[in-house]
């Protein structure tokens, strides 16, 4: 029962990807051909800056020629020497010619302490006043700890914060288990997870960047074969450009029936180069365009939507995140369910219907970094798991949850994903099997047992009870 269909024209600005930052024509070219695209189309858009990129008269100017009142600024938040400078701490690194993605201890915030955070949170904004005359709307970067986005909003009123989408060991980043796409209030403790009350909810949304294919993102580290790659809708990669892909996505998010805000971010850094961008960026534009015309789809700045979620929610909703027909022909399907008490996977292959991840939100599991800064090259954002595919199997060796009848076998049927009501979605091996999820949980019927293929998180079992423990 889908309520809403939004994506977001949101890009993110670098001067360098390296550091120290030199003015790049071709990345700022790329910049300026992105903003003529989007005013073409008349669509608003947000565009994020990098310390460096805000403080590049070339890029100030740029952007007040093309922007206007639709339009929104934000912050790209990664750390740069000159900003620690500025801030009074100490920068962490002196790798400093080894690109940022590769650099989360010290060109993130999780590498600083919670307080030395808010001092560069505070340098920051004092120079986007300076230069724009006002605070920015929103705060994105790859990973984010809840103190940076807890007082960037209460001290700055920014309305919106954005983190990257489901990952494993990419650049410097794990982030898996959270909300599995689209938007919700977080957790003062953990940033990562909704907040499962209003006592330890931050008054922001966070949306999930990249536009990840609910199918094949969430498959593409336990298998190779076709489900290696990347497949998000970012455009400068070869599926984020496919005709099949992209129209598959915005079916998805127009006529599936879905439960809850549908959502995606489109847009790239422009440190990807305008010939890598332009193609999958005008693609996209054109189906957006003609959604729009038709009523199905809402483009807007993120604080816009961010207003809106704050005015219409006063807990995160439910909501379902699925595809029903494969786009690239292999037989698959998918959906998720997430509540504020967990989220669950399902994948359909060849008529086989099976759970495929699923992890529990608690209000006392805290992020890692919430009172100290990291002290590793990797980052690692997580919830309590019942079923880690990427962490407990291989390539050939994938776990699942399935259905099984007395003799071990699985069934297989047609498969069909719908929405019951605004909290209730469920999933049908028809003739078979039927999985109901609300906010609550989940209860499969049908007669068939669960069949855990590892669960190495067991501790005991007490009667009907499952005993876990992680961490």
């Amino acid at each position: 029962m889908k309520k809403t269909s939004i994506v977001h024209i949101y890009n993110f600005i670098r001067m360098s990807h390296t550091e120290p930052s030199r003015f790049l024509a071709d990345d700022f070219d790329t910049l300026r051909r992105i903003l003529i695209l989007v005013k073409q189309y008349g669509f608003p858009g947000t565009y994020a800056l990098k310390y460096d990129a805000l403080m590049e008269p070339r890029y100030q100017d740029l952007l007040r020629e093309y922007l206007d009142e639709n339009d929104e600024l934000g912050v790209w938040w990664e750390i740069t020497e000159p900003l620690c400078r500025k801030a009074g701490v100490a920068f962490h690194d002196t790798r400093m010619e080894v690109e940022y993605d590769d650099r989360v201890d010290s060109a993130y915030c999780l590498g600083y302490t919670p307080e030395d955070r808010k001092k560069i949170v505070d340098a920051y904004m004092a120079d986007f006043y300076a230069v724009f005359g006002k605070y920015p709307a929103n705060i994105g970067a790859w990973v984010m700890d809840s103190v940076t986005i807890g007082y960037a909003r209460e001290k700055y009123g920014v309305k919106a914060a954005c983190i990257c989408r489901d990952q494993v060991a990419t650049d410097g980043f794990t982030l898996w288990g959270g909300w599995p796409n689209g938007v919700y209030f977080p957790s003062r403790d953990n940033a990562f997870l909704p907040a499962s009350g209003e006592e330890k909810q931050m008054d922001i949304p966070v949306f999930r960047l990249l536009g990840p294919d609910p199918i094949y993102n969430f498959e593409a580290h336990v298998r190779g074969g076709v489900m290696a790659g990347v497949f998000t809708m970012e455009p400068a990669w070869l599926p984020g450009r496919d005709p099949k892909f992209v129209g598959s996505y915005f079916d998805s998010m127009t006529e599936e029936d879905a439960l809850g805000i549908q959502y995606a971010q489109v847009g790239q850094e422009n440190n990807f180069l305008w010939e890598n961008i332009q193609p999958g960026l005008e693609a996209q534009l054109k189906v957006m365009e003609g959604l729009v015309k038709e009523g199905k789809l809402r483009v807007e700045t993120m604080g816009a939507t961010a207003d809106w979620f704050r005015a219409q929610y006063r807990l995160t909703p439910p909501a379902t995140f699925q595809n029903s027909r494969d786009w690239s022909g292999h037989g698959c399907s998918a959906q998720w369910y997430a509540s504020v008490n967990y989220r669950l996977g399902l994948l359909g292959e060849n008529g086989k219907l099976r759970i495929r991840d699923l992890f529990l939100y608690r209000e006392d599991y805290a992020c890692r970094y919430l009172h100290d800064r990291i002290h590793v090259r990797q980052s690692l954002f997580d919830a309590p798991p019942v079923l880690w595919p990427q962490f407990w199997g291989g390539k050939d060796d994938r776990p699942f949850i399935r259905l099984v009848d007395e003799t071990g076998a699985e069934p297989t049927g047609e498969i069909r994903y719908e929405a019951i009501d605004e909290y209730t979605a469920k999933a049908t091996l028809l003739g078979h099997a039927q999985f109901r999820m609300d906010q609550c949980g989940v209860t499969v019927t049908g007669p068939y047992r669960l069949k855990f293929d590892r669960l190495p998180v067991l501790k005991e079992i007490k009667g009907r009870e499952i005993c876990m423990e992680y961490e």
